[in-house]
């Protein structure tokens, strides 16, 4: 994924927390949300973030990760998928071989009776 994806999860982010934190504060102002849950760290503005002085705790943003992660966060994923497509895969044999064997037991009691 690039940076412009992850950049757009920021985004959808920051408008869901704003909005819930707009919905949970009804008889506040914009103003005052901003203040109580977002703040400006180095050059980051709009950091939803702890209130501490020293050493606040802020939300990890997509953006945070550089490439070379995201690559391995990729692999992860991928060989995830991998393991449940092969897992999927091998019940989908076993189960056209157990129809192909309830088949054939159900063929030879037919060919038996007659």
């Amino acid at each position: 994924m690039n940076n412009k994806a992850f950049s757009c999860l920021d985004y959808l982010t920051f408008w869901k927390l704003y909005r819930w934190d707009i919905h949970r504060h009804v008889n506040k102002g914009k103003k005052w949300v901003k203040s109580k849950y977002f703040q400006t760290i180095g050059d980051k503005n709009w950091v939803f973030a702890t209130r501490q002085e020293f050493n606040p705790i802020t939300l990890i943003q997509h953006t945070d990760f550089t490439s070379k992660t995201r690559d391995k966060l990729s692999l992860v994923t991928v060989a995830t998928n991998v393991t449940e497509l092969a897992t999927n895969l091998s019940l989908l044999c076993l189960g056209i071989i157990g129809t192909y064997l309830v088949s054939k037991q159900l063929e030879s009691k037919f060919h038996d009776e007659n």
